[in-house]
């Protein structure tokens, strides 16, 4: 090894230790074992000896059969997956190779002065007595000889390789134990190092030491089986259990050890801690019956081949590399698996489980993983979400972190509930992120991801989110419609002053709903709610509601495989056809209406109108083909997400502002006194001056976002959030309810205090990563600017023309403040409130 190494040092190239290192170990192993030399190997070459080795520590990994032995299954699934065949082969091609060891050993004399392991062995097998109890046999010889083979080689290189790794990372420990070297030594270089130099050397023995502390070469020891009932630390365990003892973690535990994790020899110095099993907080060898046999042998190894690295030469990285990788590596099984011919859908399930579980187990360790609930088998945690999914989650993150991992069935998803990590899953990964995941009722309802809010991230997305921003969702587009939203508002104005005549309490849910779909009718569809031949009041708001509940219902398509089977069974299935069939119908008259032949279009065309005319521009010049699907995919999103969620925030601002009479009186007070008394209609112009009102709407926004979770993305590659490694298609979900009632942001985040915003840059438009009722980024809710104008200019209206009472016998306690919903979520109990008409 000195020799070939001086030849890469007068060409100063770097040398692969790995490799290098692993051929001295296995020359060694291969003469003192076989007396056969690793280079020059009649019967088989020497990168052919690493692939056998590889594979066959490869193979002596996961196998289903060992830990699902019932009824076969196990058995089964390694048969499918190709474990079977696989293992048969490294068996034949390892036998063969031990027989012609064995052969050649037989065909000749043995050394008797230095004979290897075989030798001694066949000796022993020619002269043991016939009466002898035990009978060695040939294949105990094969045996033995393969476990020198595995365990001899890589455990020696290994262990030089993280010494030499450590020591060139600590410049300071590789400077005095190289000057131990040469002064017991001699600093005039001796031509050849031999093992009784090795005694003077106590130093570089601490260094050894250090080095199987950090890096034992198996971390986990070989698991043993407990053969009666035992007691550990007071726990029964009882017999035929695995047990495994985890000497890395041992090695490294802060109550044993000062600064485990730094490289620091000097620790051992008057220290009688050694390796050789007596000390159990140190066991890169195993203690008792089940002890490495071969430490001596591996610690020779180890130490002469340390020396004479060290005392040879010195080291340093290649000009390019300035840091070293400390990552670790070791053998892991494929378990790619033929999951279609299981005709049991049990088995499926179980099949799917252990793989998900064993890949996890086996991942690399330089991932930093996400804490989180612990998950059961199939549910996952499941059984840990009770109640609305935002507070539930919440309260999850109170425990587990702002960045925590939870299983929907099979499914991982990240929640993120701090505005810090907010801000990296929206702005710095923005893009990474912008992908959304595939449920079964988003892809209907969307017509197979025609839309913007459920689509995947691509080039059709693009297109579609560039058609809103500028031709859908514009400034121009919003002030052309702005005589809609007040001739709304002024009808709403007229009905409440008709109660008001009565005195009779209003059902503000029913109102305000009755307000925003009336607008987004007329901008969307052209059609006026009140005159529609397609649809009534009811009809609307009794389809918009299922619509919601069923994008938010549990479904087991979108957690389980084969979970079609149990939608099906439950009549999910059937109920989002019967959905799916109403909503296209209506959106079918919608269309016809628009594509009459002779039909005028308006001076101020509705979405349809728009999307129609693009469609037929976009088909002439051969870009992005716009189809009628595409439009039936958009005004779908706009019918859902744009009547309930600005009608909510009225609700809640209306039921905070009842429930806080100061604050009534405040906002009233502005907006009569800047606007003046006796107005006969308000317009959007009015909105400038008032400013504690939207401070009154930002509040609201921020204790009710309507949507508290935003719709979840989808990493389209690995990130990192918060340090910890997101891989890719991982959904991630961002608790924005959680984030605007958080106390390290927010003073008094349970309480209703607008003034909070006064002299604030904070604000919703997605910027501000503590306020997020919108989003933010690329999947920024793109129809933002219509909904605060229908907010801002309704909620205007209410406090403008009327006072609010609650109906007689009612007081302030009696507001129930239950939410209720899936997606967006409003007040459960509808508020009535008696409106006093001022002039």
């Amino acid at each position: 090894m000195v020799k070939q190494l001086k030849e890469s040092a007068l060409k100063q190239s770097p040398v692969d230790l790995s490799k290098t290192l692993f051929c001295l170990a296995a020359s060694i192993v291969f003469r003192t074992a076989f007396s056969q030399s690793f280079f020059e190997n009649k019967h088989i070459n020497k990168e052919d000896i690493e692939e056998l080795m590889f594979e066959v520590q490869k193979n002596m990994s996961f196998k289903f059969s060992e830990l699902f032995p019932v009824a076969g299954l196990g058995w089964f699934m390694d048969f499918l997956s190709g474990q079977h065949k696989r293992l048969h082969n490294v068996f034949n091609e390892v036998d063969t190779f031990l027989n012609h060891i064995i052969d050649d050993h037989q065909s000749k004399n043995p050394n008797q002065d230095r004979p290897d392991i075989v030798d001694s062995l066949l000796h022993m097998l020619h002269t043991q007595e016939q009466d002898e109890s035990f009978k060695l046999t040939i294949d105990h010889i094969k045996g033995i000889s393969q476990d020198v083979y595995l365990a001899g080689v890589d455990t020696s290189a290994i262990t030089m390789i993280w010494a030499m790794a450590e020591l060139v990372r600590n410049p300071r420990v590789m400077k005095k134990v190289q000057e131990e070297i040469q002064t017991c030594i001699g600093i005039k270089q001796k031509e050849r190092i031999v093992e009784e130099d090795l005694d003077k050397l106590q130093y570089l023995k601490l260094v050894v030491k250090e080095t199987l502390r950090l890096h034992p070469a198996a971390p986990l020891l070989l698991p043993r089986e407990t053969m009666s009932q035992i007691k550990i630390q007071g726990y029964d365990i009882p017999p035929k259990t695995l047990l495994v003892v985890n000497a890395w973690s041992i090695g490294r535990d802060p109550k044993h050890w000062e600064n485990p994790e730094e490289f620091t020899p000097e620790r051992f110095i008057d220290s009688p801690v050694d390796y050789k099993g007596n000390n159990f907080e140190y066991l890169p060898f195993g203690a008792g019956r089940r002890m490495c046999p071969g430490m001596a042998s591996g610690i020779a190894t180890i130490e002469l081949g340390l020396l004479n690295l060290l005392y040879y030469f010195d080291w340093r990285l290649p000009e390019e590399k300035k840091d070293m990788d400390m990552e670790e590596a070791g053998k892991k099984q494929s378990k790619n698996t033929k999951m279609s011919i299981f005709l049991c859908f049990l088995w499926l399930l179980l099949l799917l489980l252990v793989t998900l579980v064993f890949t996890q187990k086996f991942q690399s360790s330089k991932l930093k993983l996400l804490p989180g609930p612990q998950k059961l088998p199939i549910i996952g945690n499941l059984h840990n979400l009770e109640g609305l999914l935002h507070k539930c989650l919440q309260k999850l993150s109170e425990i587990h972190g702002p960045v925590m991992k939870l299983h929907f069935g099979f499914v991982p998803m990240v929640i993120v509930s701090s505005n810090q990590a907010a801000e990296e899953v929206l702005k710095t990964h923005d893009l990474d992120c912008c992908s959304r995941p595939e449920t079964i009722a988003t892809k209907k309802l969307s017509y197979n991801f025609k839309d913007i809010g459920f689509a995947p991230y691509g080039e059709e997305w693009r297109a579609l989110r560039k058609l809103a921003v500028i031709e859908l969702f514009s400034l121009k587009k919003l002030n052309a419609f702005r005589y809609v939203r007040e001739e709304e508002n002024d009808l709403l104005v007229k009905k409440l002053s008709e109660a008001s005549q009565k005195q009779s309490p209003v059902n503000l849910k029913k109102t305000l709903f009755t307000l925003t779909a009336s607008i987004v009718c007329r901008l969307a569809f052209g059609q006026n709610l009140h005159e529609s031949e397609f649809i009534d009041e009811d009809g609307m708001e009794e389809l918009a509601s299922r619509s919601e509940k069923l994008q938010g219902k549990f479904a087991f398509s979108n957690f389980f495989p084969g979970g079609w089977i149990f939608d099906r069974i439950t009549g999910q299935s059937k109920s989002l056809e019967g959905l799916f069939s109403e909503l296209d119908g209506f959106f079918n008259l919608v269309l016809d209406d628009h594509l009459k032949p002779g039909r005028k279009v308006l001076e101020s065309p509705d979405v349809v109108d728009v999307m129609i005319d693009m469609m037929n521009k976009l088909g002439q010049d051969g870009s992005f083909k716009l189809t009628t699907d595409h439009i039936k995919g958009v005004i779908s999103d706009i019918f859902l997400a744009g009547v309930n969620t600005s009608a909510t925030t009225i609700l809640w601002a209306m039921t905070e502002l009842i429930r806080n009479p100061s604050v009534m009186k405040k906002v009233q007070d502005e907006v009569r006194t800047v606007l003046g008394e006796k107005r006969e209609k308000i317009t959007e112009q009015d909105l400038n001056q008032l400013n504690y009102f939207k401070l009154v709407i930002k509040e609201t926004f921020r204790l009710h976002p309507t949507a508290p979770l935003l719709l979840p993305r989808e990493t389209m590659s690995p990130i990192k959030i918060q340090g910890y490694d997101i891989p890719k298609k991982t959904q991630i979900m961002i608790n924005v309810y959680a984030i605007a009632r958080d106390p390290k942001l927010w003073e008094y985040p349970e309480e209703f205090k607008p003034e909070r915003f006064v002299d604030s840059i904070v604000d919703y438009r997605g910027l501000n990563f503590e306020l997020l009722p919108f989003g933010s980024g690329r999947r920024i809710c793109p129809g933002m600017t219509m909904g605060i104008a229908m907010v801002e200019l309704g909620l205007l209206n209410l406090l403008y023309f009327f006072d609010w009472v609650l109906p007689k016998g009612t007081t302030v306690k009696d507001i129930d403040m239950e939410e209720e919903g899936a997606i967006i979520i409003g007040k459960k109990v509808p508020l009535e409130l008696v409106p006093i008409r001022r002039h």
